[in-house]
């Protein structure tokens, strides 16, 4: 998963996925489905992503948003790291659904619907709350989610709509 923002603008934060579709972004600070709009990675052609670098293809420089000639940014970066931290997707079934195959048990979770508008939702165990990142709310206690020895259980349709595609990012305390 790679996030980003231009330093010098007020451009929304990019989001790529490997589980999106082709081209295809989330805003970190909006709601909306995944999409293909003609100022992202799509328009700046992101080139090869692989676990070390990502880069943009020959002629990108004008793209806004993630590679205009003459602005700064920040790129967050992340990859799987086994028995740390796992990038995923599921698909929900509306009902109890087990997301297992983590390899541990996560202590931190961002996760998103992205084919439809939804909010970024982050878990955390510690605490047992929950708080939506493109929201100004307070955090809230879940009693929808469980963290489990090997990923997570949803036991409601809260991040967990039935047919509903979702990406997330879970990390282990340390």
């Amino acid at each position: 998963m790679i996030i980003v923002k231009e330093l010098d603008g007020t451009s929304s934060w990019q989001v790529h996925h490997t589980e999106l579709s082709a081209n295809n972004v989330l805003l970190l600070n909006s709601t909306s489905a995944e999409a293909n709009p003609s100022t992202d990675f799509n328009n700046g052609g992101l080139g090869t992503v692989n676990a070390t670098t990502f880069g943009f293809v020959s002629g990108a420089s004008d793209a806004n948003n993630v590679n205009e000639s003459g602005l700064g940014y920040i790129a967050y970066c992340f990859y799987s790291v086994s028995g740390f931290s796992k990038i995923g997707s599921y698909t929900g079934n509306g009902s109890t659904n087990a997301i297992t195959g983590l390899g541990f048990q996560p202590d931190w979770i961002l996760a998103r619907r992205t084919d439809a508008a939804d909010n970024w939702a982050i878990i955390n165990s510690v605490t047992n709350t929950y708080l939506l990142a493109n929201l100004t709310d307070a955090e809230a206690t879940y009693n929808w989610f469980e963290f489990t020895s090997d990923g997570f259980t949803l036991s409601t349709s809260t991040l967990n709509a039935s047919g509903g595609t979702y990406i997330y990012m879970a990390f282990k305390i340390n």
